[in-house]
């Protein structure tokens, strides 16, 4: 699926991967779907590090800032 964005996110209780990409969708939803119209977030993949989440989705570091 294309996003329009994705963002990475920390969550400690994940343990050895805790770096976790997330891809946003804007009305991602089918029509017939009771969630039509809203964002859809899909859990993308979870990382060991900052960096190693960046280097496998280099578009979360754009401009010298990282999505978060």
């Amino acid at each position: 699926m294309n996003y329009d964005y994705k963002q990475l996110h920390f969550n400690e209780e994940l343990g050895r991967e805790p770096w976790v990409v997330k891809g946003y969708k804007h009305g991602g939803y089918p029509p017939n779907s009771v969630c039509v119209g809203m964002t859809k977030i899909d859990f993308l993949e979870s990382y060991e590090t900052e960096n190693d989440a960046i280097d496998a989705h280099p578009e979360l570091h754009l401009n010298n800032e990282t999505s978060y």
